[in-house]
Order: structure tokens, then C-alpha cells, then sequence
């Protein structure tokens, strides 16, 4: 050891063994040699307490034999605790290249630890390798996690893999989601579907199956089955014993057969099994309707009463969310229960039972704008044609309100017809708080409900629990049902929910009903069987879709049923009300069938009815006959008969006979009674009359004929000989002439008449001869005629002198026009049937003429005979027609809806305007290749509001009708969307211009892809989604409005927009884009705004995995939602689902299916207290770092007044890859009170270009981006596309944009100021790719140049990085 060197003045040498006898202090450094030992030991220093208060090296081996205490202790190669390591064993790092033990590795019970941490060794060790594989007595595992050991079948092993996710008992190399065995005949099989297989690998395979038209299976056994309980069938029913399981429309159901001898047939009455009402325990029975519809149920034979029991369906529960100022609604109300005993029916009758469908539960759509209400429960009810002997009321489906004094739904459904109890009501929600549904009725008493706290009462008894609300914006759950087989146990109320996790548990059920569902995060809990009312469901997304991870539907009502039940005794609430053996789902086997006839006695319709044999009901079926006629007598002379009405020839017969047709009777006819003959009557023999005869009709006599009495005749006589009469002839036969042969006095030959002929009634000549003359004809005379009233021509009407008219002339339409119309100019023209007056002028097949004095009774095609209004003109207009409007001002009841091709054209610029009767409606509705040019849309008056209200706009579809945010047309032609290129096949985009729009707060142009749809047949093929408009001169001085809105996927070319004073000239949202040139924005608040994108376009996979930095991807299975090849195309942006776990520049590993995101601002939402910073000395604001893989951090510079509050947060770095699903936090240093958030945009990836996908065969294409994708990307990975919302503009001038809207105060004479940043916003997602002119001529191209002409300078990012780029190298080349 080499000491230090001191001077020979300051040294004190001990030379032989030194002892102190007392304490030793070294204030400097002890050096000690231990080579030869102090004590003598061989170089060791045994010091019995050791206090090191600072660092300590040794360079040796450290031993310590009792206790050591260290707060910190660092072992560079290894730690043993216990002999040689045998209880812990930490190896760092090897000591010496020959160590064998290489670290880390830590090691419990073993000194040699073979992985990164191991417990014992053999078959009980437990060990973690370097990788994070797990084994459990092995060492070196395979997979993820793996077991071995012994004795269990030779081979007891565990395995799990990783991607796929598998889990093997006794399986090495699972080959589902879950396997137990490898053997395929011992095996425990689960695939990715979730169905299950013993004994099977490939359970559900079978061939020739449709699991569509018959389900899908669920389990594969290939063995026996043996069952130690019950089965239960399609209507939660184990059976009982004697059932066998049957196939009907709704499952397997146990059916009960009762055999005694099980060989034999079954026998079927018109689809009833038999027995029915006779044989041992028959005439007792029961049937049930659980599957909501309308059904007809025949009364079996025997049956002659039965009791009735209905239960209503549940309504749906409501939808509320926060984005509505104040909202509350009401869960679903549960039906009622009633029941009658005692209804007397009839054998062979056939009833009526409906059983009504449970109530919709409320869904919101996203964006969601209000609440929504659930649907009713239905009734449900047993009837015959006349009488409805038993109906249950269904629930009423909660409504919903901002104010809670509107809710007047939720009710629970009422007893109408029988006993029972009523529905509970759904309960009622205040702010942050669902409810739940109400219970279903009960035997006795109403259903449970739920409070305005949310907690469920208790039902009444027999009846269903109420369902319990959550709280703190958790969905409600559903109400407890009720069963059908009689009084039982009482439902309980449902325990709470709380907060956005805990869920809401759904009410108890009554009588051996379902209990309600629970809620489930959002969601209303569904309503539970029979009966039971859908709880409250929740949603928290803003008007935008923004904000908010809750999107739950109000739960749906359960449906409702009907059971009948008969037996001696039976009756509801509790008497024999469970299933009894007997009645018509009971079936019997018999092995003789024993025809049999019977007398009908003349009555009833059924021929053939089968019943068991009385003596021997177990064995022998007696089948009935019967004829529709009885008989009496016996042998081949009995008499037949029938007690009811016969026809012959006739399906309805009238009468105890009634024959339509001849009767032909070759023998006496013996009469009675009276004989009415209304025809004639032909008697070709003698007739002996002994008494008085009365004939109503004519009597036609060819032969001799004796009359011993009195002939009174009061109907037509016919004398086919000469009849003399000398005096006065009366005939009292009062019936009217109808022909020549039928009338009160007919002669076959002619009339004279000497003298005058007075006719009191109608003359009518049948003749038919023609006039040519005024000499030929049916009537001639020599004299002139005289005519007192109307004379009406049926043909032609030829006069040979003058005709002179003495009054008006009227037309075939019965119209004299001075009288009608006020009009002296018209003329007679031959127009369709007749001869019409009508204006002057040519009469046109296409074009319809409006006029300010025009007439809605006209036809239009006249300019003479215009229409006064453009909606009248529009219901005329057939496609291809052209709507023709001269000057003036029209007031239309709008909207006004046009057929495809149809033109209105205003007689020239400014000098039509049009005003709708409805401000807040649509004004036109056009389709393809319609054109509306020339006209001015104005209000009644500049302060009448507009809003939403669209000038020009595609027809609204029903979802938008029923959603309340647009109107059907009602005028014109009124057919609902979406608008479609006809039959054509190619779309024509409608066609605006020369128009002007001073509607305040209106929509200019307002077009909706959701409205438009190109296919003519409803399905859109590829490359037919244009949905498109074009305008080419649209003033917009809609003040406080939108100059032209294009949203879901539309698109528009606009040529010469001018906008003044709009909220948004041009705004494209949820992926509308758009094409402006030459236009122009003045004032507003806003100039072109793109926001968001679409909905979801396309998707695929990553064929190929791509390192960070590349620009192109190769991706598979590029779909649409329809299912076709498509290739992606400019305009589109695209983005990953990505697993954070597979980054290692990440901690987070969370999988995401949304693009990540960037900073697009800083919004500063408390600006802090007056000195709380100080402008000199700003304070450093700082964002949450990014989750993402390749992050960038976001850098800010805060401005801060002269007060010392913060202004406004410039972002200087808008920062990389932030995670949808984190939190971004602004954190703004010093102690101020100041807060601020960030404004995020999403981070997708333009379409630059990519190869034609749609026709490779597998939708494989390689899609170029305009931007490098910073990150790698695996393959498999999926791509999702969407359709950005974008405008591109060229030539776009703004002035004094965001200055307002009032042009009293926005224009710069006032002091009006723009906003520059308020010309162009893109946002989310969007783009606005131009080149714009401000008010001062400042050139701007993009956000990355502007040349400045006050200044001539040129300034702007892009400019400064492209000098930068110039002169970097030169500078580096001067130093």
C-alpha cells in the first residue's frame, strides 16, 4: 500500500504493536494495510459497529453475517440472501467473460436462475423471460404463457398465445379461441364466433344448413348427451312429465302427449290435435300468444267457456341530453293486466287475439339536437267480430321536454276491458338524472314506478317491480314484467346506479314475469317480460357531434301477451291457473280409427269432425260424418231436408228458396199461399181462375180463356186481335213507359190522332232514324216549334236560315266568360270535348304562364289563361316543362316542389320577386336538371327571419321530416327525396342563376348530399355520387345568413357568388366541397369556412408494413360501405386504427381507431385577475406532452395587456400526434388565476393519387400521400378514408370580412373593421385551397404568401422558408 508522504516533522511511526486504551479519533484519512491482518487473522478488520455516514466502496467481497441496514445499497454483479443465495439470488451484471450467469436475472429458491425472474426450479418453478413470455414448471416457455407438469392424462399443460389470442388446456397449439385436447373426438372447442364444439373442431359446419331462415348454431356435439335435469324450450318452459319436445314457427316447445300405448298415429282436426272436449280430463286446456301480432284462435269442440287473461306492452323510454339547456324526460310506462272468467264462447268459432309490440326506446342521432321520445306500448285483446271480451292497455313511450311541466307521456298502460291492474308509470328525470321504466300491472294492483330521485317503488301486489333510475347521466333501467300463469310473488323496486359506471338495476318481476334489464353505461335497461316499460336512455354530444362519450337509446318496452285457459274451476287471479294437462296443444296416439255417420238435422257446415271414442278414449278416434242435409226415415225413400236458407244458382240466397234461373216442373204445382209473379208470365194451356186474380204483370193468353169473375187488370194487357171501344176509355195502370213493348197501353201498329195530343210527362221516340233534311228524321213537322225551355242537340245541329240569339252564348264547360271571368275578348275555339270559350292567343303543351292577374282555375297554357301563382304552375309542370313568371311580386305557400327538368324563369333580372307565406321553410325543392333563373327572394319585410330556410335546396328524405329539421313540399309537386338522375342514367345538377336572395337569415343555396341520391333505381352504382348543383350569379343579401351551405358529401360549382353581409358566404361541412371562382365576400362575420369531414367513405388494409417517413402504402379490400371495389381519390383523407403497444417511443398502449390530432389553438377561457402577469415577463404556457409515436411538442407564446391579464395564447408549434383519446391540458405558469383549452384538429393524410383499385380483383391499389407519414405502420392495419370538407377558390375578393352583419355598421364609413383571419377558416379536418384579394388589394396565395401593396413587401411562412432555403448555403459558403 503506498501511504502518503508527510514531512518527517509531522509523522508519528508506531513501529511495534500499539494499543489505545481508550477512544481513537482520525479527523483526516485512516490508510491501513490488512496484508498480515491487524489482528493477526490472515488480512481481515473485524469491527464490531460500523457508521459510515457517507459513500463507502469496497472493492471485495462483502459479507455480513447479521443484520444489515441501508436506505440505499447498489450491488454491481450479484446479491445472495441466504447460503450461497439459496433463499434470493440478484444478478446484475457477470463479475468476470467466465461468469455463466448472466443478469439481470433475479432468482427465489434457486441460486441459478435460467430467466429474468424465477421462483424454484423443475416442474414447480415459475419463471419470466426477458421477452415477458410466462412458464409454470418450465424455464423456457413457448408462448406467451405455458404450463407444464404431470399426472394429469400423461400431460397437464396451459397454453396462451398472442395474435392471435388463444388459450389450450392440454393443447400446445390451440387452434380456437379456447381448446381443451387436441384430439378431435376428446376436444372442448370455442372459435372466434363464439360457438362451441365437443368433440368437434369445427362446430356450426353443417352441410346444406341456412342459419339465416333457421339460426345460427351455437352448439356442436358429436356424442350422446346425457341430461341429468330439465331442457328448457323457446318459451322458457322445462316441461313437465309427458311433454315432448315440438317444432312450431317460434322454436321447440314441450308439448304434452299423454300417451297411454305410444304406438299409434296422431289425428289432427283442421290443425288441432285431438282430444278437445271429449274423453277422459278433456275440456281442459290452455293456450298462449307471447310474440307480438294478430292472430285467430278457433274454440275447440267442448269448449263452451273460458277465462281470458291480456297483458299490454311496454312503451319505450325516452332519449335526453345535455346538450339541451334544461332537459328532462320520462322512462316507459308498463302495461296493464287484465283478465275475465267466464266468457262464454262457441265451438268452431273462430276469435281474434292481438298481442301488442313493445315501444321503440328513443335513439339519438349524432348530431343529436333535442331529446327524443320513446314509442307506445300496443293493446293487446281478445274478440270476436262484435265484442271485445278482454283488452290490457300498453304503456306509453316517455317524452321528453326541456321544461318539465310539457311531459305528459309515460304513463303506464290502463285496464279498458276486465280486472286487473294498471301499468306503472316510467319515471320522470330531472337535470343529470335518468329514471327508470315502469313495472307491468298485476293481479291486483297497479305496477311499481320510479320517483323523481329514480328509486323504484315496489309493485303492487302480483304486479311488476318498477324500474330503478340511475344518476349522474347513466341510462335507467327497464321495469319488471309479469307472468301469465297466475297471482304470485311481488315485484321489488330496482337498486340505483351511479356516475357513468355503476349501472342501474332493473325492477324485480311479479308472478313469475322477467325482471328488467339493466341499464348499461348510457343505454335504458329494456323491459322486462310481459309487459315491463324501457328505461330513460342518455346522450352528451353537443349539436356538432363534438364532446361527449355517451350514446345511449332510451330502452325498449317489453311486449305484451295473451293466455286462454278453460276447465271446470279454472279462473284468474289464482284458481288452477298453471298448466293442466288436456286442451288443444294436447296431442294423442291412437291405433283405430272409427268411421262413423250422423244426422246434421239439416244445420251446420262441418262434414268431417274426429273426437275420441267415450267407451275407449285411449285407443279408438271416431270420425264423424255428416251431410249439409238431414233426413228422417230410413232406406232409399227417407226423406232430406234443410233448416237454413238454399240457393241454387245463387251464393246468397235470400229466401227459403231462391233459385236464379228456370223452374221446370213436369207435374201440379200446388200453391198454398199467395203467388207473386213480378215477370211476365206465359200460359200455354188452359188456366182456371175460381176466384179473384191479381196480375202485377203481363198476362200473355194464346188460347181460350174463361173468366167466371171479376178480371181486374192493373198492369199490361196484350189482344192480339181487334178491340172496339165506343165510349171512354180509362186505363189505371199508372206504370211509366220504357220502350214500346213495355208500357201501360202498347200498340204494334201506328197512332192516329185526329186532334190535339197532350203528353203530361217525358216523350220519348225511339227511332233511330237519321235527319239529312229538314224534311227526314224520327220527328217531322210542317208547322214551326215552339220550346220553352233548354234545347240540347246530341249530334250536329244544321240551321238554313239565320239564328239569332237573344241572351248569352255557353260553352261546353257551361261558362259564359263576361259573366265568369269578366273578359269581352275571348273566342270560341274547339279545345278537347266540345266547343270552349277561350283567351286569345296559341295554346302550348310545355310552357305554363303566371301572371299577377292570373286565375289557379286555369290552365296555364295560355298567357291569356295564366295561373296566378308559381306553386300552381309547379303542380301543372311535367318534366322537361318550362314555368314562364312575368313582373311582379308573388307571395307562394312554399315550399314548392318541382319534377325533374322543370324550369322557372322570371320574365327578366329584378323584375320578379317571390315571397314565402312559411319564412323558416324551404322555398324551392328541385331535382335533376331543373333551372330556376331571374328571380329576387325576398321577406315581407327586412326584420322577418329566415332561418332555415333554403332558397333553392334538394327535397328533404323522410329521416330529416321526422327529425324536424326540414319540411315536405306543399305545392307543386310534393313527393319526398332524395332527388335522382331519372331515367336517363346520368345526373344533371340543378342550374341557379341570375338571381338575387335578400331573405335575412336565410340559406341561399342549400344543399344536402343526404337528399340527393344519383341512381334512378335507389341503389347508387360506382361513380354516381356527385349530388351536385351548379350557380352561375347568385347575389346573397341575406343579411346574418348563409350565402350557399353544402354539407354530406354534396358538391357545387359556383361561378360569380357574391355575399354581403352573411354569417358564412360559403360553408362546407361533413365532407361538402365545392369549386368558387370569381366571387366575392363582403362584410359578415365570416367569409369560407371548411369544417369537419364526412362520414366513413372507404376502408382497408395494409398490405405491406412501411417504415416511418414513406408517402405511399399499398392497401387491400379498398371498399365502400356498399360492399364495391373503389379506388381513393384527391379530396379524400385517410388515417390508421393503430395499437400503441407495438411503439416503443410511447408509453401509452391504447389502440385507436381516430385519426390523431394537433393544436389548432389555444382558447383562453379566464383570462386571470388584473396583475396577475406581467407583460415584460410573460408566463410559460405549456400543453400536456403527445401519446403518439414520433411526437412533437406544441409551443406557445402568451400576449399579455398592459393590466397584466392574458389577451390571447399565439400557437407557435401546433405539436404532433396527440392521442384521441388523452386529455390535453394547458398549464399556464406563475401563481395568476388564468386558464385556457385547446382547440385540437384531427392529423389525416391527403389523397395525392393512387392506381386503380376498383378493377384490380381484390381492391388492392397503392395510395400516394401529400404528406410523409412520420411513423411505421405493420401490415393487416386498418385504413379508414373520409371525404375532407374542402373549397378551392380562385380570384376570391374580400372586403371588411368579420366586420358584421348589420351593413348599417359593418361598412367602413360607420368604422366597420375586418377580422383577417376570418376570411378563410379551415378546421377539423377541412381545406380551402386560394388565392383572395383583400380591401386593401393585398394578394394572398394560401396562408404561406401574401404581397402586401401598401407595403410592396412580401411576406408570409412559406415565402420566408423559401428564402431561407436561398440563402442558407450562401451564408454557410461566406463563413
Amino acid at each position: 500500500m503506498t501511504f502518503p508522504q508527510y514531512d518527517d516533522q509531522s509523522q508519528n511511526r508506531f513501529h511495534k504493536v500499539t494499543e489505545f486504551s481508550n477512544d481513537v479519533y482520525v479527523h483526516g484519512k485512516l490508510y491501513a494495510d490488512l496484508v498480515g491482518g491487524l489482528s493477526g487473522d490472515g488480512g481481515s478488520l473485524t469491527v464490531d459497529q460500523l457508521i459510515v455516514d457517507n459513500s463507502a466502496t469496497f472493492n471485495g467481497d462483502v459479507r455480513v453475517n447479521a443484520e444489515l441496514d441501508a436506505d440505499y445499497l447498489t450491488v454491481r454483479h450479484r446479491l445472495n440472501v441466504g447460503v450461497g443465495g439459496t433463499v434470493v439470488t440478484i444478478i446484475s451484471k457477470p463479475k468476470s467473460p467466465d461468469d455463466e450467469q448472466f443478469g439481470p436475472r433475479v432468482g427465489i429458491g434457486t441460486t441459478q436462475p435460467d430467466a429474468l425472474f424465477q421462483i424454484s426450479a423443475g416442474s414447480t418453478s415459475f419463471s419470466v423471460t426477458h421477452d415477458g413470455d410466462v412458464g409454470i414448471g418450465t424455464t423456457q416457455p413457448r408462448v406467451q404463457f405455458e404450463s407444464k407438469g404431470v399426472n394429469w392424462l400423461g400431460n397437464k399443460c396451459l397454453t396462451v398465445t398472442v395474435d392471435p389470442c388463444r388459450v389450450g388446456i392440454g393443447s400446445t397449439l390451440p387452434k380456437g379461441k379456447f381448446q381443451i385436447n387436441d384430439t378431435a373426438l376428446e376436444t372442448f372447442f370455442v372459435n372466434s364466433s363464439g360457438i362451441v364444439g365437443i368433440g368437434s373442431e369445427e362446430p356450426g359446419t353443417v352441410p346444406l344448413y341456412d342459419p339465416n331462415a333457421n339460426g345460427v348454431i351455437k352448439l356442436d356435439i358429436n356424442g350422446s348427451v346425457h341430461i341429468q335435469r330439465n331442457i328448457i324450450d323457446s318459451a322458457n318452459s322445462p316441461g313437465v312429465n309427458g311433454y315432448y319436445l315440438n317444432r312450431d314457427a317460434t322454436g321447440i316447445r314441450w308439448i304434452e302427449a299423454s300417451p297411454i300405448d305410444q304406438e299409434g298415429i296422431l289425428i289432427q282436426d283442421e290443425g288441432t290435435y285431438v282430444p278437445v272436449g271429449s274423453g277422459t280430463n278433456s275440456g281442459v286446456g290452455q293456450v298462449e300468444w307471447t310474440a307480438p301480432g294478430l292472430y285467430s284462435w278457433t274454440c275447440p269442440l267442448g269448449v263452451t267457456q273460458v277465462s281470458v287473461l291480456c297483458v299490454g306492452a311496454g312503451g319505450g323510454g325516452s332519449n335526453v341530453g345535455n346538450n339541451v339547456t334544461s332537459f328532462t324526460g320520462r322512462a316507459g310506462g308498463g302495461g296493464a293486466l287484465a283478465f275475465v272468467n267466464n266468457v262464454t264462447v262457441t265451438p268452431g268459432t273462430v276469435y281474434t287475439v292481438r298481442v301488442g309490440a313493445g315501444g321503440a326506446g328513443a335513439i339519438a342521432p349524432v348530431p343529436a339536437y333535442t331529446n327524443y321520445s320513446g314509442q307506445d306500448g300496443g293493446n293487446s285483446f281478445f274478440s270476436d267480430s262484435v265484442t271485445t271480451f278482454c283488452e290490457a292497455g300498453g304503456g306509453q313511450g316517455g317524452d321528453s321536454s326541456s321544461f318539465s311541466g310539457n311531459l305528459v307521456k309515460g304513463q303506464g298502460g290502463q285496464v279498458i276491458t276486465g280486472t286487473g291492474g294498471a301499468g306503472g308509470d316510467g319515471g320522470q328525470g330531472s337535470t343529470n338524472d335518468t329514471t327508470g321504466g315502469g313495472g307491468a300491472g298485476g293481479y291486483n294492483g297497479a305496477g311499481g314506478g320510479t320517483n323523481w330521485s329514480g328509486t323504484g317503488n315496489p309493485a303492487a301486489t302480483g304486479s311488476g317491480g318498477g324500474g330503478q333510475g340511475g344518476a349522474g347521466g347513466i341510462g335507467g333501467a327497464g321495469g319488471g314484467g309479469v307472468g301469465l300463469y297466475g297471482l304470485g310473488s311481488d315485484g321489488a323496486g330496482g337498486a340505483g346506479g351511479s356516475g357513468y359506471s355503476t349501472p342501474a338495476i332493473g325492477g324485480g318481476a311479479g308472478s313469475g314475469g322477467v325482471a328488467g334489464g339493466d341499464s348499461t353505461q348510457a343505454s335504458g335497461g329494456v323491459g322486462g317480460a310481459y309487459g315491463g316499460g324501457g328505461g330513460m336512455g342518455y346522450h352528451d354530444r353537443d349539436v356538432y357531434g363534438n364532446g361527449g362519450i355517451y350514446q345511449g337509446p332510451g330502452g325498449p318496452g317489453a311486449g305484451g301477451a295473451v293466455r286462454i285457459m278453460w276447465g271446470a274451476g279454472r279462473s284468474y287471479p289464482s284458481t288452477l291457473t298453471t298448466n293442466q294437462s288436456g286442451g288443444s296443444n294436447q296431442s294423442q296416439l291412437y291405433s283405430v280409427i272409427n268411421f262413423k255417420e250422423f244426422n246434421s238435422l239439416g244445420i251446420g257446415t262441418d262434414t268431417l269432425t274426429p273426437i275420441q271414442n267415450p267407451q275407449n278414449p285411449t285407443m279408438i278416434v271416431d270420425v264423424n260424418t255428416q251431410s249439409y242435409w238431414g233426413y228422417t226415415g230410413t232406406g232409399p225413400n227417407a226423406s232430406i231436408f234443410r233448416l237454413s236458407k238454399v240457393g241454387v244458382q245463387n251464393n246468397n240466397p235470400s229466401y227459403d228458396l231462391d233459385i236464379t234461373g228456370t223452374l221446370h216442373a213436369t207435374e201440379n204445382v200446388k200453391f198454398d199461399a199467395q203467388l207473386e209473379v213480378d215477370g211476365n208470365t206465359f200460359l200455354n194451356a188452359k188456366l182456371d181462375v175460381d176466384d179473384d186474380t191479381t196480375l202485377n204483370a203481363t198476362l200473355d193468353v194464346d188460347g181460350a180463356t174463361t173468366l167466371n169473375n171479376t178480371l181486374d187488370v192493373d198492369g199490361a194487357t196484350t189482344l192480339n186481335n181487334t178491340l172496339d171501344v165506343d165510349g171512354l176509355t180509362t186505363f189505371n195502370e199508372s206504370t211509366d213507359a220504357t220502350s214500346p213493348t213495355n208500357a201501360s197501353v202498347q200498340l204494334d201498329g201506328g197512332l192516329g190522332v185526329v186532334k190535339k195530343v197532350h203528353i203530361g210527362d217525358k216523350l220519348t221516340v225511339d227511332s233511330g232514324l237519321q235527319s239529312t233534311d229538314k224534311d227526314t228524321g224520327s220527328i217531322v213537322t210542317e208547322g214551326g216549334v215552339g220550346i220553352e225551355k233548354n234545347l240540347n242537340v246530341g249530334q250536329n245541329a244544321k240551321i238554313f236560315g239565320s239564328l239569332e240569339l237573344e241572351s248569352s252564348l255557353i260553352d261546353y264547360h257551361n261558362l259564359v266568360p263576361s259573366l265568369a271571368t269578366g273578359k269581352n275578348d275571348w273566342r270560341l275555339s274547339s279545345i278537347g270535348v266540345g266547343v270552349s270559350w277561350r283567351p286569345s292567343g296559341i295554346e302550348t303543351e310545355n310552357i305554363i304562364y303566371v301572371t299577377r292577374d292570373g286565375n289557379d282555375n286555369n290552365s296555364g297554357l295560355l298567357e291569356g289563361d295564366a295561373v296566378r301563382t308559381i306553386g300552381k304552375a309547379a303542380e301543372i309542370a311535367q318534366q322537361g316543362d318550362t314555368i314562364k313568371v312575368r313582373s311582379g311580386v308573388y307571395n307562394e305557400n312554399n315550399p314548392i316542389g318541382l319534377r325533374t327538368d322543370v324550369t322557372i324563369s322570371g320574365e327578366d333580372l329584378r323584375l320578379v320577386t317571390v315571397v314565402p307565406d312559411n319564412p323558416t321553410k324551404d322555398f324551392f325543392h328541385v331535382r335533376a336538371g331543373c333551372l330556376i333563373q331571374n328571380l329576387n327572394f325576398a321577406g315581407s319585410s327586412h326584420a322577418t327571419s329566415h332561418v332555415g330556410c333554403g332558397a333553392v335546396a334538394f327535397p328533404p328524405i323522410q329521416a330529416s321530416i321526422t327529425a324536424g329539421t326540414d319540411f315536405q313540399a306543399v305545392t307543386g309537386y310534393t313527393e319526398l327525396g332524395p332527388a335522382n338522375e331519372g331515367e336517363r342514367g346520368r345526373w344533371r345538377s340543378p342550374y341557379v342563376r341570375n338571381c338575387t336572395n335578400f331573405m335575412t337569415g336565410s340559406i341561399g343555396m342549400k344543399i344536402n348530399g343526404d337528399h340527393a341520391d344519383a341512381n334512378f333505381t335507389g341503389t347508387n352504382n360506382l361513380g354516381q355520387d356527385i349530388k351536385s348543383m351548379v350557380c352561375d350569379s347568385f347575389t346573397q343579401y341575406n343579411e346574418q345568413g348563409i350565402g350557399v351551405s353544402i354539407t354530406n358529401n354534396a358538391y357545387a360549382q359556383l361561378v360569380s357568388i357574391f355575399t354581403i353581409g352573411c354569417d358564412i358566404g360559403i360553408s362546407c361541412r361533413t365532407g361538402g366541397q365545392c369549386d368558387l371562382t370569381n366571387s366575392n365576400s363582403s362584410f359578415g362575420n365570416f367569409g369560407l369556412v371548411a369544417d369537419g369531414v364526412g362520414d366513413i367513405e372507404f376502408t382497408g388494409t395494409t398490405n405491406t408494413a412501411i417504415n416511418g417517413e414513406s408517402d405511399a402504402v399499398i392497401i387491400d379490400q379498398i371498399k365502400d360501405v356498399a360492399n364495391n371495389y373503389r379506388t381513393p381519390f384527391d379530396g379524400q383523407g385517410a388515417y390508421f386504427h393503430l395499437d400503441m403497444s407495438d411503439y416503443s417511443d410511447t408509453a401509452s398502449t391504447v389502440q385507436i381507431t381516430k385519426p390523431m390530432e394537433l393544436i389548432r389553438s389555444i382558447k383562453v377561457t379566464n383570462a386571470g385577475s388584473p396583475g396577475d402577469y406581467s407583460p415584460s415577463s410573460p408566463p410559460i404556457v405549456t400543453a400536456s406532452l403527445p401519446e403518439g409515436p414520433e411526437a412533437i411538442f406544441a409551443e406557445f407564446s402568451p400576449n399579455v395587456a398592459s393590466d397584466g391579464t392574458i389577451e390571447s395564447i399565439d400557437v407557435i408549434a401546433s405539436g404532433r400526434n396527440f392521442l384521441p383519446t388523452q386529455t390535453v391540458t394547458i398549464n399556464i405558469s406563475g401563481g395568476g388565476s388564468a386558464t385556457a383549452e385547446a382547440n385540437m384538429d384531427p392529423i389525416l393524410f391527403t389523397i395525392s393519387e393512387s392506381t386503380d383499385s376498383a378493377n384490380s380483383g381484390t381492391g388492392t391499389g397503392t395510395v400516394t400521400f401529400n404528406e410523409f407519414i412520420p411513423y411505421a405502420v405493420k401490415s393487416g392495419v386498418t385504413v379508414e378514408f373520409v371525404r375532407l370538407s374542402r373549397i378551392i377558390t380562385s380570384s376570391h375578393s374580400f372586403e371588411y370580412i368579420g366586420a358584421g352583419t348589420d351593413l348599417n355598421t359593418a361598412n367602413p364609413f360607420q368604422g366597420g373593421k375586418p377580422i383577417p383571419e376570418n376570411e378563410v377558416v379551415a378546421i377539423n379536418g377541412g381545406q380551402c385551397p386560394f388565392t383572395s384579394t383583400d380591401q386593401k388589394g393585398n394578394f394572398r396565395i394560401g396562408d404561406g404568401l401574401t404581397i402586401d401593396q401598401t407595403t410592396s413587401t412580401i411576406r408570409g411562412r412559406d415565402f420566408n422558408r423559401a428564402i431561407q432555403a436561398q440563402l442558407t448555403p450562401l451564408i454557410l459558403a461566406l463563413k
